[in-house]
C-alpha cells in the first residue's frame, strides 16, 4: 500500500515502525539537489540558466519541488529570464498564491493567528511564542499548536535534536510576513519585535534580541542591553568579532548621541589597530558623559568612563605618549572592576607596559609577575594576556629566550587549561619574530603559518603581520615565489577588511622588498618621521623609511636619513627599544659610508656588533643586504678577532641568491675603488674562473659541478678560494666585485 498525504494519516505509525512494516519519505527526502534542479531547468525551460542562479534558486526555494516549479512558471513567462531569477524570491505571485490558497485558508483560525505572529521570527520556541501572545487569553498554549504545525507538515523546520528549536521554510516565511503586515498595524508589528526582543535579552541570546530591539527602533533598549553584556562578550571573545556583528546591526549614526555605542565602537577600533579612529569615538563620548544634560546613570557614567581611560592607555602608549598612558592606565585600573577581566587586566599589563617604557623595567615585570601569581591561583583566566605584555617587554629588550619562554607557557597551560586563540595567536607570533631575528628562517615560517590558520580567531592586525612574516623569510630565503604570493595576500587582506594601518605596512613593505633586490622605488611615499619606538611590528615604519633614504643615495636624501636616524635613536633609547635601537645603527653605518665617513662606519658598526652579540641580533645585520656584508667584511680585515663579525658574513654567504635580485653598481660606487685594492684576483687559477662564470649564470653548486665533471665539494672548495682573493662574503658579491675588476663583462 502507498499513501500520499501532506498530514500523517491516523494509523498506528509508531508501531509498524518498530516493527520495520514502514518506509516513510518525508520533505527533506524529496528535496531537489543542485544537479538534480540544474537537470530539471535544463528540461524545462527554452533558455539556459546559469548554475550560479539555478544554486540561487535551489537555496532560496530549499530544493522544495512545487517551488522550483513556480520558479520555472514565472521564468517561461519573461523575455530575459537569467535577470528576473537573480531576484527571485518569495515575492512571486504564484508561489503566493500557491500558499495562501493551499496551505494557509485551510487552517483553522487559531492557527492562522499563530502563524501571522510568529511570522517575524527567524526561530522559534513554545516558551518564546508564549511570550509574544501573553494578552491573548483566547490563544491556546503554543507547545501545543506547534504540534499542530507538524501533524499538518506546514513548513515547520526543526533546528535541533530536542524538538525544541523551530523555523518555517523561508518562502513559507516570506508569505507568511506579507500577510502579517497586511493584517496587523505599524504599532503592533513593533509590539511583536519589542516583545521578542525582550524574552531573548532575558535568555541571554543577545544577537537575536538586538535584531528584534533595533527592527523595533528601540535604540535605547538596545544601547543598554550592548553596554550591560560588552565586557562580557569581550572576555568571551577577545577577538570582538562577536561584538562586531551586534554593533554591525545598528543603523548608521545611531551612536552619535550614545556613549555606551561609541565606547562599544572603539573597542571594535583596537581590534583592526586603529588608533586614530578609537581616539575620535572615545572623545565624543567623553564629551557626551560630561554635558550637564547627560542622562546616564551616575554609576553607568563611572563604569564607561573607566572603559573610556583605560582605552585611551592603549592609544597613548601606542602613540607614543608613555607618561600620559601610564596616567590613563592606572587611572582605568582605579574604575574598571576586576570582573571585567580583559578591561581590567588590559589596564594593569599597559600600567606595567608604560613602566617598563619610562625605565622602570624591575617594577614592571613585578608587577606583572604578581598579578600572574595572582590569577593562575585564580584560575589563570587571564594568565595570556600577562605573559604576551611580558613577551613584548622582552622582545623591545632582544632577549629571545625570555621571549620563548614566556610565549611557551601560554602554549603549555593552554594543554590543561584552555587560553583564547587570540593569546595563542600573539604566543606564535613572538615566537616567528624570536626565531627570524635569530635568522631561524624554518622555525619562523612555521610559527607564522600557526598565526595564518587562525585567521578569524585573532587580531588583523596580527594575522596581517604573520603573512608579512612568510613574506620577509621568503625575501632571507630568496624565495621569489613566497615573497609574491604572501606580500599580495597581506595586501588583499588589509583591502578586505578595510585596514588602513595593515594597508600602510603592505606598501611599506613593497619599498623593503624594492630595497632588498636593488630596485629602488622614485618616492614610494612622501618622508615622514614616525615614531613608533613602542611598538613590536616586525617592519618599523621609522627605520625602513631611513634605509629607503639611505639607499637613494643623493645627498638631501641622505641628509634627511641621518636626521631620521637621530630622531629614530633618540625615541628608542627613550623607550629601552633595544631592538629599534641596533636596527638604525646598522642603517647609521651605512649612511657614514655614503657619506665617506668610512672609519666612523667601522666604529660604529664595530660598537652595534658589541651591542647586539650578548643577544644573537641577526637579521637586524642580514636585512641590511650586500652594502652591509661589505662593510663586515672590511671589519673582519681589520679587526680578524671579532668573531661576531665572522658569524654574520657566515650567515651572508649561506643566504641563496634572489634570481631577480643583483646589487646595483650604484650602492657601491662608493666604495669600489677601495675594493679593488683590496682584493688578489690576478691570482684567480683557470678553474676558478670557470666557477667565476657560472656563479654569474646564477647556477646551483650540483649545477656547477655537473657542468664542470667535478663533485659538489670540489665547487664549494673552488667557492671559498674566490671569496677570499676576491675579499666577499657571497656569490652576489663575488660577481659583481669581478665585473667591476673586469674579470666578468658587466650586465
Amino acid at each position: 500500500m502507498i499513501i500520499v498525504s501532506r498530514l500523517e494519516p491516523p494509523l498506528p505509525l509508531a508501531r509498524w515502525r518498530i516493527q520495520h512494516w514502514l518506509t516513510e519519505l518525508h520533505a527533506t527526502d524529496l528535496r531537489f539537489l543542485d544537479g538534480e534542479a540544474q537537470t530539471f531547468f535544463t528540461n524545462n525551460m527554452r533558455g539556459n540558466l546559469s548554475s550560479d542562479v539555478i544554486n540561487q534558486i535551489v537555496v532560496r526555494t530549499e530544493g522544495w519541488i512545487t517551488g522550483l516549479q513556480m520558479a520555472q512558471l514565472s521564468l517561461a513567462e519573461v523575455e530575459n529570464p537569467e535577470v528576473l531569477a537573480r531576484n527571485f524570491i518569495g515575492r512571486s505571485g504564484r508561489i503566493v498564491d500557491y500558499l495562501v490558497g493551499e496551505v494557509v485558508t485551510r487552517q483553522t483560525e487559531e492557527i492562522k493567528y499563530f502563524l501571522s505572529m510568529t511570522a517575524i521570527l527567524e526561530r522559534f520556541c513554545a516558551p518564546l511564542c508564549d511570550h509574544l501572545m501573553a494578552n491573548d487569553s483566547i490563544i491556546p498554549e503554543s507547545g501545543r499548536l506547534i504540534d499542530c504545525l507538524k501533524k499538518e507538515n506546514l513548513f515547520l523546520i526543526s533546528l535541533d535534536g530536542n524538538s525544541f528549536w523551530y523555523r518555517y521554510h523561508h518562502l513559507f516565511q516570506e508569505m507568511l510576513i506579507q500577510q502579517m503586515r497586511k493584517q496587523f498595524s505599524q504599532n503592533q508589528q513593533v509590539l511583536i519585535h519589542r516583545r521578542a526582543g525582550e524574552w531573548f535579552a532575558r535568555q541571554g541570546y543577545i544577537e537575536d534580541a538586538l535584531r528584534h530591539l533595533i527592527i523595533a527602533e528601540d535604540f535605547d533598549t538596545a544601547t543598554e542591553l550592548v553596554e550591560s553584556q560588552m565586557h562580557a562578550v569581550i572576555d568571551r571573545d577577545p577577538s570582538r568579532r562577536e561584538l562586531t556583528r551586534w554593533l554591525k546591526l545598528f543603523p548608521r549614526g545611531v551612536e552619535n548621541k550614545r556613549p555606551a555605542l561609541l565606547v562599544a565602537k572603539s573597542f571594535q577600533k583596537l581590534f583592526s589597530w586603529d588608533l586614530a579612529g578609537m581616539i575620535s569615538l572615545l572623545d565624543k563620548a567623553e564629551s557626551l558623559l560630561k554635558e550637564p544634560n547627560c542622562t546616564t546613570p551616575e554609576d553607568r557614567t563611572q563604569s564607561l568612563l573607566g572603559d573610556i581611560a583605560a582605552q585611551r592607555a592603549i592609544c597613548q602608549t601606542f602613540k607614543p605618549d608613555v607618561q600620559k598612558g601610564l596616567h590613563y592606565a592606572r587611572q582605568g585600573l582605579q574604575l574598571v572592576p576586576k570582573d571585567h577581566n580583559y578591561l581590567h587586566t588590559s589596564a594593569l599589563v599597559y600600567t606595567a607596559a608604560c613602566m617598563f617604557f619610562c625605565g622602570e623595567k624591575d617594577d614592571a615585570l613585578l608587577m606583572l609577575n604578581k598579578a600572574l601569581t595572582e590569577d593562575c591561583a585564580a584560575g589563570s583566566i587571564n594568565s595570556g594576556h600577562i605573559l604576551v605584555t611580558k613577551a613584548a617587554i622582552f622582545s623591545y629588550g632582544a632577549n629571545w629566550d625570555a621571549v620563548e619562554a614566556s610565549v611557551k607557557s601560554i602554549l603549555t597551560l593552554h594543554k590543561t587549561i584552555n587560553q583564547a586563540d587570540y593569546w595563542l595567536g600573539y604566543a606564535y607570533y613572538f615566537l616567528g619574530i624570536a626565531a627570524y631575528e635569530c635568522n631561524q628562517l624554518e622555525s619562523a615560517s612555521e610559527y607564522f603559518s600557526e598565526v595564518e590558520k587562525m585567521r578569524y580567531r585573532v587580531t588583523t592586525r596580527v594575522y596581517h603581520e604573520a603573512l608579512l612574516g612568510k613574506a620577509l623569510v621568503g625575501i632571507a630565503k630568496a624565495d621569489a615565489e613566497q615573497v609574491k604570493k604572501y606580500s599580495a595576500a597581506a595586501y588583499s587582506f588589509a583591502i578586505e577588511t578595510k585596514d588602513p594601518f595593515s594597508k600602510q605596512m603592505s606598501d611599506l613593505f613593497k619599498v623593503k622588498h624594492s630595497i632588498s633586490i636593488g630596485k629602488i622605488l622614485s618616492d614610494p611615499v612622501p618622508y615622514k618621521f614616525t615614531d613608533d619606538s613602542t611598538r613590536y611590528w616586525l617592519l618599523y615604519v621609522s627605520v625602513t623609511q631611513a634605509e629607503y633614504l639611505v639607499h637613494k643615495g643623493d645627498e638631501c636624501a641622505l641628509n634627511e636619513a641621518l636626521d631620521c636616524i637621530e630622531n629614530g635613536l633618540e625615541m628608542a633609547r627613550k623607550h629601552h627599544n633595544l631592538r629599534l635601537e641596533i636596527q638604525f645603527l646598522t642603517i647609521k653605518a651605512l649612511a657614514l659610508k655614503y657619506t665617506g665617513g668610512h672609519n666612523a662606519a667601522l666604529e660604529l658598526l664595530e660598537k652595534t656588533l658589541n651591542m647586539a652579540e650578548p643577544f644573537g641580533l641577526v637579521r637586524s645585520f642580514l636585512d641590511r643586504g650586500p652594502l652591509m656584508a661589505e662593510l663586515l667584511s672590511l671589519l673582519s680585515a681589520t679587526r680578524p678577532g671579532n668573531l661576531y663579525a665572522k658569524s654574520l658574513l657566515d650567515s651572508f654567504e649561506n643566504q641563496t641568491p634572489s634570481a631577480d635580485s643583483a646589487a646595483p653598481a650604484a650602492h657601491f660606487s662608493i666604495l669600489s675603488a677601495q675594493i679593488a685594492t683590496t682584493s688578489d684576483s690576478s691570482v684567480l687559477t683557470n678553474r676558478e674562473l670557470d666557477v667565476l662564470r657560472l656563479l654569474h649564470d646564477r647556477l646551483t653548486d650540483k649545477e656547477i659541478a655537473e657542468k664542470l665533471f667535478i663533485s659538489v665539494t670540489t665547487v664549494k672548495s673552488h667557492t671559498k678560494s674566490i671569496y677570499r682573493k676576491l675579499k666577499v662574503p657571497n656569490r652576489r658579491l663575488a660577481v659583481w666585485k669581478a665585473m667591476q675588476l673586469g674579470l666578468l663583462p658587466k650586465d
